[in-house]
C-alpha cells in the first residue's frame, strides 16, 4: 500500500501473482494521479510476469468510469534497439532515411486509453500485465481530494 497526501494506493501490486518483483510509485499534481508500476531485478535475480490490480482512494472521479491513460516501456513499446533486432534484422552500416523514420516511430510512448471501475471514491484498475523488466505508467485525471 502506498499514501501519497492522503490517497492511498492499494497496489497488492499486485494481485495474486505478486511475486515481489513489482513495485509501484505514485506521483501526482493537482490533476492527475501517476503510478508508475515496475517489474526490475537485481540482474541473475528471478523474475516473471506479474498482474497488477491497482485500487486508489481518497480522490473525487468524474464518472462511474475512469478514463485513464497507459504508457509502457517494454520489449514491445518504445524500444527502438529490439524493433532493430527484430524487424530489421540487427543490419551492419548506417540505416537508410525510411529506416530512420521506423526507428524513430519504434521510440515513440504510444499513449493508450486505460478504463477503471469507479465506486465512491475508490477506481480499481484490474489485470494491468507488468512484464519483466518494463514499467507501465498509468495516469488518471481527477478532480480533487475526497
Amino acid at each position: 500500500m502506498v499514501e501519497e497526501k492522503g490517497v492511498v494506493v492499494d497496489d497488492g501490486t499486485v494481485g495474486s501473482s505478486f511475486d515481489g518483483t513489482c513495485k509501484c510509485l505514485v506521483l501526482m499534481n493537482s490533476t492527475h494521479l501517476n503510478l508508475f508500476v515496475h517489474n526490475y531485478v537485481s540482474p541473475g535475480s528471478p523474475i516473471q510476469e506479474c498482474q497488477a490490480d491497482v485500487h486508489v482512494s481518497g480522490l473525487q472521479f468524474p464518472h462511474k468510469a475512469a478514463a485513464g491513460s497507459l504508457r509502457r516501456i517494454d520489449d514491445n513499446h518504445t524500444n527502438p534497439r529490439g524493433y532493430w533486432i527484430k524487424e530489421m534484422g540487427m543490419f551492419s552500416g548506417y540505416p537508410t532515411p525510411d529506416q530512420i523514420i521506423q526507428l524513430k516511430k519504434a521510440s515513440e510512448i504510444l499513449v493508450m486509453p486505460m478504463q477503471g471501475v469507479v465506486t465512491g471514491t475508490v477506481v480499481e484498475f484490474n489485470n494491468l500485465k507488468v512484464p519483466p523488466q518494463s514499467i507501465a505508467v498509468l495516469s488518471l485525471p481527477y478532480q480533487g481530494a475526497a
